[in-house]
């Protein structure tokens, strides 16, 4: 019944069915079937054809490349568009199997020859760019480009590729939007298509990008010719926010193995990610004070000594980065037990940004997903952000080197390409100084063990070859894969290049560029960053005109004794800096050869460049090595061409069919709902709305804290006063007579905060202590509050004072001044004395130490040299005893707020601090005191109530934020007989034996 049902209804749905009522009444009115209505049959009798308008473009509207579409339509029938003879090489229904393990991937190492990574090795590798050998006329086409391809599958798949040169550029990515079974994927919860192609290639190898430091540790990582961002939002989304649940992946493994997949890769790929229980043994210890560029006076990094390993304390996990069920050449990653993970946000990553300016720029305020004031672009001495000139990567370097003490980052991720609508064929070509370039700057500023991707074309040429062979003797592994979320008709592919071998402990740097180079941009020096507008220019300090000084001399404060060394300009341009070349061995080898053919390259293409490669000059570069050593090297040849004969056979039949969609717009492909699904589980991507609001984007990032405290979800509403036992005036008392009494006591159980003179408010007044709310970096979104008064806006209170603060963090501090030591240059500041949340953690229980730590962590993260926002800092923090030797170590320096030179603590980024006054915490209860162990020399916590002694301080002693409590000590007291730091460094003097 059902079935004739059905069939009626079907049968009702054809043209001139004499059952149907309407049919019948017009043929009444004289129609008849196969002709036009109108009195004289004039009418269409085609169908209606579907509407091709454009987006909002007028109607009638055509572009050239549409009316030329138009024209090889009309030339060519449908049987005459071009289709391989090889049927291997055609789509058809069922042709292109689909899963969301259909990823490519081949791997090579010289692992096991480690005789051939040495720089007499590659010597006799390399082939200078001025060689003979390696010079040539530029390649202007690829049908015999067939060293590493089978030249069937090169001059098939050009000659695909040459239709697509027929086609508009509008119709080709309508084409790929219907035809590409995973285009549903989409950009998700991120701001383009390239964070989810991030989310792909973690997945693939099991998170090795994101887990390539402890999650407590900070992971750096670089973003180059990756412009707005999304490989960069990807990162710090998966890096600091809540781990995202995993999913069990619901689609078996797929049987499918592509003919060219290599799977010889055995091992677990995950034998460098730090998931492992020994991944977190780094206890949370507060550094030691560092009062001058020679000297560290203070011993509180022992004072810290061990918080209690609890795992209330401690981020097991990666972060949910990578997944258990990640595939590395179809085999499963080795599945290790894994402690419970706390699901909180960790602020844990920062990033470093190098892209074109202009249309190509990053866009920050676009990430949603993670948090904007961990990464900052950088562009260059020339402020163009061109990678292929020397003199931006070196300052890269330097503003790497800066930011990281040396260390280098952990991860470079390079995403250059450009438009090549008219020559697609010669889209490796065009793109070989960028391929270069990347592969260059990852050498430069990856530490050792750091990871490298890159995006690649095509890979046909002897200078790609080449470049991956030379790559592949300074890492442990490469491999190049061809994930799903790569269009399979495009040549898209990604070298990478997994662990850098180096003899170095930091990042190797950048050989400083010739004198003709680094002087045309003399103006745009270290002092201007081009972020900033906080200029330090040279400038008199106040009453330093009534002083007599020969002439060459320099200020007064170069005569002081105790004073600053003035080549802080000279020490900042050794950060990022390769000046030993043969200490670097093969890595420098590389740096310095890839510098000369960069260098090359560009000579040989300023008369006509094309996006930094010619095509219409009459030499280039064409060779990195010498052709005979890659010739002999069997297992490379059988990885380069089982690779390029993979992928070629892939696109071919990719090809075959976005041409077909492109003819036939009724087609579609009817597995891109089911499949969108089952990629963002296994890549463990929320399946969720992107919102404007930039936090929390997830409901797991949602801090019950801020929520509770504030009443700030998401919505920005009023914030709610902050209830009264935050209110530090109750638990903030002045150093009196009775404290200087009992000095013994103190300075068994209490931390020393050194604070600042602080900054002005917009009315002249000095600044008070106050809670700091931040919804996010912008004017609009950090609010203050004194003594959990009324919120106002930070900018309205203090209108220079610009913090970097991450969304959903609640700190206590003071607004204080620094000085740019160069130019005495005042600049407010953040110092931070307490901790609620940080980026929606809830910091309130844990002990005060870690409370710091976290912060120091973070300050580590939002600072950057020469940033136009105000720095955020911890305090240098001692015991008080040490404040005597602390004192008398100041060095002398000159500041704007003073006519003289002035004791000032020196920072180690050029800025120093007045000191002003210090805070006594008191952070463990009463009867407890801390000193260090004479056998052991650890620090240990006694129990004066019982006379019991413990290395781990039980969490009921350790005060929670709104226990803890301060006492407040002037450096300088302005009343008789009130104490203050002589004082009590006074009586100290008394007592020798408080030491």
């Amino acid at each position: 019944m059902s079935d004739k049902h059905s069939m009626g209804k079907a049968e009702k749905r054809k043209i001139c069915d004499p059952t149907v009522g309407a049919w019948k009444i017009m043929r009444k009115m004289g129609y008849e079937e196969g002709q036009g209505l109108g009195i004289n049959a004039q009418g269409v009798v085609e169908p209606v054809a579907m509407s091709k308008q454009k987006g909002r473009s007028g109607l009638g509207l055509g572009s050239k490349s549409d009316e030329q579409q138009r024209q090889h339509s009309e030339a060519y029938s449908p049987g005459e568009i071009y289709q391989s003879k090889d049927p291997n090489l055609v789509w058809y229904e069922g042709r292109d199997e689909a899963s969301a393990d259909n990823d490519l991937i081949w791997t090579w190492s010289i692992h096991d020859k480690v005789e051939l990574c040495t720089v007499s090795h590659l010597k006799s590798i390399l082939i200078s760019p001025n060689e003979p050998e390696a010079l040539g006329p530029p390649i202007k086409e690829m049908n015999n480009q067939d060293k590493f391809c089978s030249s069937k599958l090169v001059g098939e798949m050009l000659a695909y590729k040459n239709q697509l040169d027929d086609l508009s550029k509008t119709t080709v990515t309508e084409s790929h939007e219907r035809c590409n079974p995973y285009e549903m994927i989409k950009k998700s919860i991120f701001m383009n298509r390239a964070a989810m192609k991030m989310a792909n290639i973690d997945s693939i190898f099991a998170g090795m990008f994101t887990t390539a430091a402890p999650r407590k540790d900070t992971l750096y990582f670089a973003d180059v010719c990756a412009g707005p961002g999304g490989f960069s939002e990807y990162i710090l989304w998966r890096r600091c926010n809540s781990p995202y649940p995993s999913i069990p992946h619901s689609q078996k493994k797929s049987t499918h193995h592509h003919p060219a997949v290599n799977n010889t890769t055995d091992k677990c790929n995950n034998e460098n990610n730090h998931s492992d229980d020994d991944s977190y043994d780094n206890r949370f210890e507060i550094d030691n004070v560092n009062v001058n560029a020679e000297h560290n006076v203070s011993s509180a990094g022992t004072m810290a000594g061990t918080i209690d390993d609890d795992s209330d304390y401690e981020d097991v996990g990666a972060g949910g980065g990578g997944g258990d069920d990640s595939v590395l050449g179809n085999h499963k990653m080795c599945e290790k037990p894994i402690k419970k993970q706390h699901q909180h946000p960790l602020f844990s990553a920062k990033g470093f940004g190098l892209t074109l300016t202009g249309s190509c720029d990053f866009r920050l305020n676009d990430f949603y997903a993670g948090p904007q004031e961990a990464f900052m672009p950088h562009y260059g001495v020339t402020r163009d952000g061109d990678i292929t000139k020397w003199v931006n990567l070196a300052s890269f370097a330097s503003f790497i080197g800066r930011s990281t003490n040396g260390a280098g980052v952990h991860v470079v991720m390079a995403d250059g390409g450009f438009d090549v609508s008219s020559h697609y064929n010669l889209q490796e070509v065009l793109s070989k100084q960028i391929y270069l370039c990347q592969c260059l700057c990852a050498l430069i500023n990856l530490r050792p063990g750091g990871h490298f991707l890159t995006k690649l074309f095509d890979t046909f040429t002897e200078f790609t070859a080449g470049l991956i062979y030379i790559m592949g003797h300074l890492f442990e592994q490469v491999s190049i894969i061809k994930p799903v979320t790569s269009r399979p008709a495009n040549s898209e592919r990604y070298l990478v290049c997994k662990s850098l071998r180096s003899p170095l402990s930091t990042m190797a740097g950048c050989i400083p560029p010739p004198a003709k180079l680094s002087t045309m941009n003399n103006s745009t020096n270290d002092n201007f960053d081009q972020k900033s507008n906080f200029r330090q220019k040279p400038r008199r300090f106040p009453g330093h005109q009534h002083q007599q000084q020969p002439p060459h001399t320099t200020t007064t404060a170069t005569k002081t004794t105790n004073t600053c060394n003035h080549d802080d300009q000279e020490l900042n341009r050794k950060f990022g800096v390769l000046t030993d070349i043969e200490k670097s061995g093969p890595l420098g080898l590389v740096i310095e050869h890839f510098l000369q053919v960069n260098e090359a390259l560009n000579n040989n293409s300023n008369n006509n460049k094309m996006n930094g490669a010619s095509i219409d000059s009459e030499i280039d570069v064409l060779k990195l090595c010498h052709s005979e050593k890659i010739e002999s090297d069997e297992k490379f040849l059988e990885f380069m061409n089982t690779m390029n004969e993979g992928i070629a056979e892939h696109e071919c039949i990719a090809l075959s069919k976005l041409i077909a969609f492109s003819q036939d717009p009724n087609l579609i492909e009817e597995r891109q709902i089911g499949l969108h699904k089952l990629c963002l589980e296994k890549w463990k991507v929320p399946v969720t709305e992107r919102r404007l609001i930039p936090w929390p984007l997830l409901s797991t990032n949602r801090s019950a804290v801020i929520h509770g405290l504030l009443g700030d979800k998401e919505k920005f509403t009023p914030l709610n006063v902050l209830p009264s036992d935050y209110r530090t005036n109750i638990r903030l008392t002045p150093f009196t007579e009775e404290h200087l009494n009992n000095l013994d006591s103190l300075n068994v159980s209490r931390i020393v905060l050194i604070c600042g003179n602080p900054s002005l408010t917009s009315t002249s007044e000095p600044a008070k202590s106050m809670f700091i709310y931040s919804r996010g970096s912008g004017a609009m979104d950090i609010f203050c509050a004194s003594d959990c008064d009324q919120w106002e806006r930070l900018d309205q209170v203090l209108p220079r004072l610009k913090p970097r603060l991450p969304p959903g963090t609640l700190v206590w501090g003071q607004p204080v001044n620094e000085y740019a030591v160069k130019s005495g240059l005042r600049k407010p500041a953040l110092f931070i004395y307490d901790v609620v949340c940080i980026y929606g953690r809830d910091c309130r229980k844990l002990p005060y130490k870690m409370r710091m730590k976290l912060a120091e962590q973070m300050t580590s993260i939002i600072n950057f040299p020469d940033m136009h926002s105000s720095n955020v800092r911890v305090p240098p923090i001692l015991k008080l005893s040490e404040l005597g030797d602390y004192k008398k170590k100041l060095p002398i320096l000159p500041c704007k707020d003073s006519p003289v030179p002035v004791p000032m603590h020196r920072l180690p980024d050029g800025f120093a601090f007045q000191p002003n006054s210090v805070l006594l915490v008191q952070h463990m209860r009463e009867n407890w005191i801390e000193a260090i162990s004479r056998s052991t020399g650890k620090l240990y916590y006694f129990d004066r109530s019982n006379s019991q002694s413990t290395f781990n301080l039980p969490k009921s002693e350790q005060l929670a934020f709104t226990e803890t409590q301060y006492t407040k000590l002037p450096w300088k007291s302005e009343q008789m007989y009130c104490p203050d730091v002589t004082s009590v460094i006074d009586h100290f003097e008394r007592m020798p034996n408080l030491f």
